[in-house]
């Protein structure tokens, strides 16, 4: 956008809101883009009279927005809020949201009277600019609410692009260049500039990101340039970033998004570990080996240690080199040393190298641990351990420890943890002396597992000084029954008594018994725990569980005891997942009509409510008094995406007097709603009856117009034959007479007459064709024929005779023909006969061939 006045404009932008300012940068013309606020709703459905985007990183403003007042960058994500001004259907149908953006979906619409609200996301495709919103709901579609989509920020080079992974890193700075980072001067909303991350390629892990500044100098709200400070180091767990390359992504206030692969990359640690990592205090001069373990290490590397450690009296003697990444140190300690840390140098130092040199801060301590965290790789614990049992030793292999290497922050004990990470500590496992057998390379310790100790996998994590290890899964498993799942996923609210849950784990045997506990809280759940096999236990409930199981403080649980051979008693709780039933909250609607009649075969109908789930079933048909009805059957055909709606097919057999059954709606995990005949039942109505058929019976290979008389038929309702013939559309006189043209084919089985009525209600005659009937009069065959084929005209002639049926093809041996029949009453045929100018005049012959294969024919004139 441009203007001769440079001045005005700047001065306008600063008065203007933030997205204003972002849809004139985008080039958008304000009067322009407020046009369709204009366009009008379709019939019956709502106008849109506002729009709120927000991204998954921040709000685009502040309150309701409007036009071109609603807005987000291309690449965002997040939610939409719009809002009718008068009231959307509700009718808990489906809804949808769309737009006339390119690489914009929508997604998980939902609505009340009078807002809808969905998720969305963007892709690179979309296209900046101004667009329109539309909801379609079952009151039509809604068109307006005019939005803008913003450039996303691009990218052209940054100061900083490797970063050695260190175990005492350091924040380096770093400078991005490139377009459209959003800026914070107009609002002076600083929290509105560009966020900057790095994932890896590798495992999907970050590195730690200071604070975004944006040095330059903001023009039209957006900024060239962003200074930051990166940090080799994972911000979730504070360890050492995972080594190899990074997507940098870089995320503007309104969602705009540009991601960069491969521009950033972390090496390997230049050096990592020392092993052993320290050294005690000594009284006579004591020489030690040690291992420094890093990358990029060239044969004749030196180790040196920091100036402070040489004057304390420790030496290097000597240096081996031993790969690329790794070295061996000689030294010696004169007695003299006291307590400190010392820093580890590597430098390819010898003719022909690259000169690097590379500095471990404080990676060897002397008389106390140093300040770089250890690694472990392995442990020596390959079978479980038994809770009660005399204590015994855990060996863990990695680098950097040493005789002061200890468990936890305060390194006085074994940081054990249950599970496979560090969230919950497990306080019972002891550490009773240790360590011992200590190289450097590994550690040995020794492990004590009172009784009472949860059965299950332990993690480890060591630490030198307060530095953690990273956790070390599985490094021990206390023998004992271990749940690790449960099948169905959760326990429905309303699952009823004899509901199984399967418990999977380990280690159970005939004698694991189970104790179910009810978390408090007002929640209703009972039931008892039973053996199956070594891997499964069954939780059966007694008692259906209610939503105050679900939303109480301290979960249900189930704790599994099992008493080993050496008499400890060994136990593990597992806390059960208990989830929201289903339930049905408006009438049933259906594709035809308003109720489903007896006699019904598949009729249609829509059950609306919450929480079902795929593979719902709906069954135990019941009348008012509460009894079973047999009559009636359903069977689900689907389950909308948001588990609202189920689409079903509802049977009826007759006899059923009711005219409402209640049901039960049951989902796979148990949890079930039932719903009685006098609140949202199915409505049933009463089957058409036939009393006579006129004429009562029909002869094979003929046509017959049928009137039935008797009740209860409905507009619309049709007439077909059940065997062996089709019938035409039926004309329903009244409720008590129907006529209906129908015809039969050779009567191979017995045939009647099926009455449905809109609602699926049905009836069937007695039999109006008996199998193997005989034609009239014999076989098919003609009696008479009148009229003449006339050179280079159509005409019409009658065939006379018996056993017609289904209007036969007809072909014609004279040259240029083309015969069909028109009219068929089972006696009389009509053949409109077309006759080709280069016809000869003469004798001719008309094949007739009817659908059971028979044949006859006629001769015929043809005349000029």
């Amino acid at each position: 956008m441009k203007t001769t006045n440079e001045g005005f404009l700047v001065n306008t932008l600063r008065r203007l809101p933030r997205h204003g300012v972002k849809a004139l940068a985008a080039g958008a013309v304000l009067i322009a883009a407020a046009l369709p606020l204009a366009l009008g709703s379709a019939a019956g459905a709502t106008t849109i009279s506002t729009v709120n985007f927000n991204t998954t990183s921040g709000d685009n403003g502040n309150g309701s927005q409007s036009g071109t007042a609603a807005w987000f960058g291309t690449g965002a994500s997040g939610t939409v809020t719009i809002t009718g001004s008068s009231n959307f259907a509700d009718s808990g149908g489906t809804v949808t949201v769309s737009s006339t953006a390119p690489g914009v979906t929508f997604s998980g619409a939902a609505e009340s009277t009078d807002v809808t609200t969905a998720s969305f996301s963007s892709t690179s495709a979309t296209v900046p600019g101004s667009y329109t919103l539309t909801v379609t709901d079952s009151a039509g579609a809604s068109t307006g609410g005019t939005f803008t989509v913003n450039s996303a920020p691009s990218f052209t080079s940054q100061t900083l692009t490797t970063l050695a992974d260190n175990p005492s890193p350091t924040a380096v700075a770093d400078v991005v260049t490139g377009a459209g980072f959003e800026g914070t001067n107009l609002l002076g909303d600083t929290n509105s500039l560009p966020t900057v991350a790095f994932t890896s390629a590798v495992d999907g892990t970050a590195l730690t990101v200071g604070a975004v500044t944006a040095p330059g100098t903001e023009t039209l709200g957006y900024y060239s340039s962003l200074d930051f400070t990166v940090e080799a180091v994972n911000p979730i767990n504070s360890h050492a970033a995972t080594a190899g390359a990074y997507t940098e992504t870089i995320t503007n206030g309104d969602g705009g998004t540009v991601s960069i692969p491969n521009a950033f990359t972390v090496t390997a640690a230049p050096v990592s570990t020392v092993s052993p990592s320290a050294l005690p205090l000594v009284t006579a001069s004591t020489s030690y080996t040690v291992t420094v373990a890093g990358s990029g290490f060239q044969p004749g590397a030196v180790v040196s240690l920091s100036s402070g450690c040489v004057t304390d009296g420790i030496t290097v003697d000597s240096t081996t080199f031993v790969s690329s990444t790794s070295v061996t140190a000689l030294l010696t300690d004169d007695d003299t040393a006291t307590l400190a840390y010392c820093s580890v140098t590597v430098a390819n130092s010898s003719p022909g190298d690259n000169g690097a040199s590379n500095t471990l801060a404080n990676g060897l301590g002397i008389g106390e641990a140093s300040d770089v965290a250890p690694t472990i790789t392995a442990s020596s614990a390959t079978t479980a351990v038994v809770a009660g049992a005399p204590a015994g030793t855990i060996t863990f292999t990695g680098a950097g420890f040493s005789m002061y290497t200890a468990g936890g922050p305060d390194s006085s004990s074994l940081g054990v943890f249950e599970g496979t990470s560090t969230t919950t500590a497990d306080n019972a496992v002891a550490i009773l002396s240790g360590p011992s057998g200590n190289s450097g390379t590994s550690i040995t310790y020794t492990l004590s597992v009172p009784v009472g100790t949860t059965a299950g996998p332990d993690s480890v994590v060591l630490a030198n000084s307060g530095h953690d290890s990273a956790a070390f899964a599985a490094a021990f498993t206390v023998a004992g029954p271990v749940v690790s799942s449960q099948t169905p996923t959760d326990i429905a609210t309303g699952a009823p008594s004899g509901t199984i849950v399967t418990l999977t784990g380990t280690g159970f045997t005939p004698a694991t018994t189970g104790t179910f506990h009810n978390g408090g809280g007002g929640g209703a759940l009972n039931g008892v725990v039973q053996y199956v096999n070594a891997t499964t236990m069954d939780f059966v409930v007694t008692t259906a569980p209610n939503t105050s199981d679900i939303t109480q403080t301290n979960p249900d649980f189930v704790t599994l005891t099992q008493v080993q051979a050496n008499g400890t008693e060994y136990s593990t709780p597992f806390d059960l997942t208990i989830g929201y039933g289903p339930t049905v909250t408006s009438a049933v609607t259906y594709a035809t009509g308003t109720n489903v009649g007896v006699g019904a075969k598949a009729q249609t109908v829509i059950i609306t409510g919450t929480h079902f789930n795929t593979g719902v079933k709906v069954g135990s048909f019941v009348n008012a008094n509460s009894v079973a009805d047999p009559a009636v059957t359903a069977t689900v055909v689907s389950v909308n995406a948001a588990g609202t709606q189920i689409t079903a097919t509802i049977a009826i057999t007759a006899p059923d007097a009711n005219i409402a059954d209640g049901y039960t709606v049951t989902n796979t995990d148990g949890g079930s709603f039932s719903v009685s005949a006098a609140t949202y039942p199915i409505l049933i109505g009463a089957a058409p009856t036939v009393t006579t058929v006129a004429p009562a019976t029909a002869t094979a290979n003929s046509t017959v117009a049928f009137t039935l008389t008797g009740t209860g038929f409905a507009s619309g309702a049709s007439v077909a034959a059940t065997a062996d013939g089709t019938c035409g559309t039926a004309t329903v006189v009244s409720a008590t007479s129907i006529t209906v043209s129908c015809t039969f084919g050779p009567a191979v089985s017995a045939a009647a007459l099926a009455v449905t009525n809109a609602n699926g209600g049905s009836v069937t005659t007695a039999t109006v064709l008996a199998a193997g009937a005989t034609t009239a009069g014999g076989a098919p065959h003609a009696t008479s024929e009148s009229g003449n084929g006339v050179v280079g005209h159509t005409v019409h002639i009658a065939v006379v005779g018996v056993g017609f049926y289904g209007q036969p093809h007809v072909t014609s041996t004279g040259n240029s023909v083309k015969a069909v029949v028109s009219f068929d009453n089972g006696t009389r045929l009509t053949v409109v006969l077309s006759v080709g100018k280069t016809t000869g005049a003469g004798e001719h012959t008309l094949t007739f061939t009817l659908a059971n294969g028979k044949v006859f024919k006629v001769n015929y004139k043809i005349v000029k």
